[in-house]
C-alpha cells in the first residue's frame, strides 16, 4: 500500500471517482459572506468566512473590521514604506 492511497475497511477508495459520482452536491452557502458580502465588507473589500465569524480583506486605503474607515493603518503604512525602501535598494 502506498502512503497516498486511501483504504476504508481494507478496500481502496478513489476519492476522485467518488466525487464524480456525487452529482448534485453543492457547497454550503449560508454564511453572510456568501449571501450578502457587500453588507459585511464595504465593496470592494472581500469577505472570508472564519467559522461563525468573518474576516474582511480591505483594499488599499480602507481599513477596519468592515473596510469602512478611510486611511492607512500603521501596519499597512510600515509595510508599504518597507516595500518602497527595499525596492529602491534592490531587496526582494
Amino acid at each position: 500500500m502506498m502512503a497516498d492511497e486511501l483504504h476504508l475497511n481494507g478496500r481502496p477508495v478513489d476519492l476522485l471517482e467518488e466525487a464524480k459520482l456525487s452529482v448534485g452536491l453543492t457547497e454550503c452557502r449560508h454564511h453572510a459572506c456568501h449571501t450578502q458580502p457587500a453588507a459585511i465588507c464595504q465593496d470592494p473589500g472581500r469577505c472570508y468566512p472564519r467559522g461563525g465569524k468573518f474576516t474582511c480583506s480591505c483594499p488599499l486605503g480602507q481599513q477596519g473590521e468592515h473596510c469602512r474607515t478611510s486611511g492607512f493603518s500603521t501596519k499597512s503604512h510600515h509595510n508599504i514604506q518597507w516595500w518602497g525602501i527595499a525596492s529602491e535598494r534592490g531587496i526582494h
